[in-house]
């Protein structure tokens, strides 16, 4: 197309641009709104525009004078107030996908490079094309919606597997608006223009977000992509976790406190949850969008900021920031924002023990060959026949626990084996008592908690975290060591399966392991590090039902 002067241009660029705006908005009501955020220097803002006519006419006002984002999903308000928060967004016609240069290393340069990458990766017809003036910006149309959760998860799952931005996308997403300046490098301005429109196109149509998934799921299997299965609630993912740990990531928090409550996150998954950077890692990125949803867009920490962060924090124990609200605590001014001491187990009075509540084993029954041979099913039939003078019978005991008859019989062969059961038969049918030992003395008894047996019995915990909890429970009441390797020896376990076990127990909230110092130094390769020991809270052990919930 050739221009012979500067009004033919205008006209031919308006006409793309009222296509482009067409596109993502063909509909606009009384209550939607247009958003674009201004990168202005010194004060950011968003803007909200009641037409795509306003729109235009800003574009020759002060859209140009900065680095401008239009906000893909039209905007409605909340409680009457306009902003870009997730819970604004209302109507989206389009996907958009970032694609950066420097991200291919040379392997694509042109229009024609991207265009055809994208096509040959995701099998889609592109509708706009954008060059951004560090990459170039591609929209594919979708029929209209209101589950912007949805369009988020679609784009991200395409933008996997054609490489583009990951960062970018969120259920605000914005992309630079055309006809704006790139003022990336304020020494080198580049122009953000529409370079290709296919809605002429005898192919144009927009998608449906039920052919997108179903697309997406065939195109996954050939790459090899597994989809995760449905994420739990980070708060039930985490069950032990502090309540003020609990509030900080259930709803993120703003700008000022974000570094400080970075750091005592990775030092609570780090060193209290003791789970491995990449479980910690994925936990931090999905707060950290709760958090940008309390930010302007200017404030937003990408991911790789997060990453950078999360690393310096995890790598750098001289950073401690766990501790409760204090004159001491360098963030008690934040903390006490979070702080639920009602329902902490740190601060929870221990009360006298509700027989009720809370079982009392013998330690006979807990030995460390019992401990090595038995099971944790072992334990809830060992409860029954101990709780009573009765005898039971195998389909009694199926009925009480919910077990199999092939588990119960395994059971109690388990429990014949090591004599501590007793079996007759009565009329032809086996029945099973338990041995009726004399009373323990004083500490030669356990008390466990009934929850942690109906918890194993519903399948919320599995067979090793209750044996290893009595474990650990009948080493603190003997004073003996529970380090990894003595419990390993106990259970004929490896030290790095108990690590496996208590990283599930934590999450279960049956334990909560505290580190602490012991005053004694060592060397450790170049570096001299403070020796440390585990101390194991119990939550299940308290009085109040409310910390066992937490």
């Amino acid at each position: 197309m050739e221009f012979n002067d500067n009004t033919e241009i205008e006209s031919e660029y308006v006409s793309s641009m009222d296509d482009y705006l067409d596109f993502l908005f063909p509909k606009l009501t009384a209550n939607e709104r247009i958003a674009v955020f201004l990168k202005q220097k010194h004060r950011p803002k968003t803007v909200f525009f009641e037409s795509k006519d306003d729109l235009k006419l800003g574009l020759n006002n002060v859209l140009r004078s900065c680095d401008s984002y239009l906000t893909l999903s039209t905007c409605v308000a909340v409680d009457g107030k306009f902003s870009k928060a997730s819970e604004n967004m209302y109507k989206r016609y389009v996907l958009g996908f970032d694609f950066d240069k420097k991200d291919f290393n040379g392997k694509c340069n042109t229009i024609y490079d991207f265009t055809e990458y994208f096509k040959a990766t995701t099998g889609l017809f592109i509708h706009f094309v954008v060059d951004s003036g560090n990459g170039y910006h591609i929209y594919v149309g979708i029929e209209e919606t209101t589950d912007i959760a949805r369009v988020t998860d679609i784009t991200r799952r395409y933008a996997a597997l054609s490489g583009a931005d990951l960062a970018n996308i969120s259920q605000a997403q914005s992309l630079r608006l055309p006809n704006t300046i790139n003022y990336k490098d304020p020494a080198k301005p580049m122009a953000v223009n529409i370079v290709a429109g296919y809605i002429n196109d005898d192919r144009f149509r927009r998608y449906s977000l039920d052919y997108l998934e179903s697309h997406l799921r065939k195109l996954e299997k050939i790459a090899g992509i597994r989809r995760p299965s449905k994420k739990k609630n980070i708060r039930k993912k985490f069950k032990g976790m502090y309540p003020c740990i609990s509030n900080i990531m259930s709803n993120g928090v703003p700008k000022g406190e974000r570094n400080k409550c970075l750091g005592r996150l990775v030092n609570y998954f780090r060193d209290i949850a003791r789970v491995d950077p990449e479980t910690a890692l994925e936990a931090i990125i999905e707060w950290n969008k709760s958090c940008s949803n309390l930010c302007s867009e200017g404030e937003k920490k990408t991911d790789k900021e997060i990453i950078s962060d999360f690393t310096r924090y995890w790598e750098n124990r001289k950073y401690n920031l766990l501790g409760c609200v204090s004159e001491s605590n360098s963030i008690s001014e934040i903390l006490i924002k979070y702080c639920d001491k009602a329902n902490c187990p740190k601060h929870k009075p221990k009360t006298a023990l509700d027989n009720n509540k809370f079982f009392v084993l013998d330690k006979r029954y807990a030995t460390g060959k019992c401990l090595n041979s038995l099971k944790g099913y072992a334990y809830v039939v060992l409860k029954v026949l101990l709780e009573s003078t009765a005898t039971y019978k195998v389909s009694e005991l199926v009925a009480i626990t919910g077990f199999s008859e092939q588990t119960i019989r395994r059971t109690l062969k388990s429990l014949l084996d090591l004599k501590l059961i007793n079996k007759k038969l009565l009329e032809g049918i086996s029945i099973y008592k338990g041995k009726n030992f004399a009373s323990p003395k004083e500490k030669q008894y356990i008390t466990l908690p009934n929850k942690i047996f109906d918890m194993l019995m519903n399948k919320d915990i599995g067979e090793q975290e209750l044996v290893l909890y009595i474990a650990i429970r009948r080493n603190a009441y003997s004073g003996r060591k529970c380090t990894q390797a003595e419990l390993g020896k106990l259970l004929g376990l490896t030290e790095r399966s108990i690590s496996r076990i208590t990283k599930q127990m934590v999450a279960n909230g049956l334990i909560i392991v505290e580190l602490r110092k012991t005053g004694e130094f060592i060397k450790k390769g170049s570096k001299t590090i403070e020796k440390v020991f585990n101390y194991y809270h119990f939550p299940l052990e308290y009085e109040d039902e409310g910390s066992t919930t937490i």
